[in-house]
């Protein structure tokens, strides 16, 4: 690797120079949902009751990182 420019670097030297794109990209995400439920009944004369109490909780999450040390360029996503 040679250049005018760089005409008094060792090829390390001028790969350091050159380099790339560093980069880091993160993203997280959560949802979470959450149901309670409370029932009652009953009925007649002297007879018969009921209760019933519940809940359901649903969560959803998911993350990632990405690293990019000396890359040509930024990922695309684009198609």
């Amino acid at each position: 690797m040679s250049h005018e420019l760089f005409i008094n670097l060792s090829d390390e030297q001028q790969a350091f120079v050159a380099g790339g794109v560093d980069f880091q990209l993160d993203a997280t995400f959560y949802k979470a949902q959450q149901n309670v439920l409370n029932g009652n009944t009953s009925s007649g004369p002297g007879g018969s009751t009921a209760a019933s109490n519940g809940s359901s909780t649903e969560i959803k999450t998911a993350g990632f990182a990405l690293l990019g040390l000396g890359a040509e360029g930024l990922p695309s996503w684009e198609k």
